[in-house]
């Protein structure tokens, strides 16, 4: 299954793309860069229900910080944070992310 939609918190610089294969659930979001972007709500709203996603994209973006609720992401493999405006980093964040292969955050 393939979803497709603009993002709730950022209607016109950012796309939701949902890719649900049985074993490998995808999702990534791409915002317009140099827009005022956070889509931090957006993210607390979408991923608690997410609980077996395996990769997660999301580039060009405002968000200062990871959102608890992408910390949250136990079953997660690939984690895919680049070409946002990260200043900070909770330690702890990918403490319990024991299946996670890939980080990128540049």
């Amino acid at each position: 299954m393939v979803t497709s939609a603009i993002a709730q918190d950022c209607p016109s610089v950012c796309t939701v793309l949902l890719l649900d294969p049985p074993a490998d659930k995808q999702l990534e979001i791409q915002c317009t860069p140099n827009h005022p972007c956070d889509i931090t709500a957006y993210l607390s709203t979408l991923l608690p229900n997410m609980t077996d996603l395996k990769r997660l994209t999301v580039r060009g973006t405002t968000m200062k910080e990871i959102p608890e609720a992408v910390c949250n992401l136990r079953a997660i493999r690939h984690l895919v944070l680049s070409t946002n405006t990260i200043e900070r980093l909770d330690p702890g964040c990918f403490q319990n992310m024991t299946e996670l292969l890939i980080l990128r955050l540049s």
